[in-house]
């Protein structure tokens, strides 16, 4: 039988709940969508210190600060879409292991809760400490194992 188009298979993959998948095609998916995230957290570790700047430092309009500001809505972007991705394609793992969808949506939430952490924890010290961080990740870090040997390691599945 011959492949669909590459845009025809990623469409299927990231934009739909429908269907099934193997192992194969969860990793292929998992590791798209990585990649993704690993350039998009390169480029903002490269435009974050730009927004950390008072007034007393730069004008009140920098275009470093803008482009420093406006990534930071395209990366919030990206991290969103591909949480949504990885939930439709864990979704169609998760059905073909004979598993509840629902818990596609475990990884994505615990590394959005484990961000937010990270992110608020210096802000508000004085009333949270570190070891709320540590839970979190900790958490997420159990979460991600279970998903990884569920959906790209077990055997026990119909379409490997």
């Amino acid at each position: 039988m011959d492949q669909p188009p590459l845009s025809q298979h990623l469409r299927f993959l990231f934009r739909s709940e429908q269907g099934r998948i193997g192992k194969r095609d969860w990793w292929q998916g998992v590791a798209i969508l990585a990649a993704i995230l690993v350039v998009a957290t390169l480029i903002w570790k490269i435009v974050a210190p730009f927004t950390d700047r008072g007034l007393d430092e730069r004008a009140m309009i920098d275009p470093g600060s803008i482009v420093a500001y406006t990534y930071s809505l395209l990366f919030a972007l990206i991290i969103m879409l591909c949480a949504v991705s990885f939930m439709m394609l864990s979704t169609k793992r998760l059905r073909d292991c004979g598993k509840p969808t629902p818990l596609a949506s475990l990884l994505p939430m615990a590394a959005l809760l484990s961000g937010a952490t990270h992110w608020l924890q210096p802000r508000v010290a004085e009333v949270m400490s570190y070891n709320w961080v540590y839970g979190i990740d900790l958490l997420m870090l159990g979460v991600a194992i279970w998903t990884i040997y569920t959906l790209g390691v077990s055997n026990d599945h119909a379409s490997d």
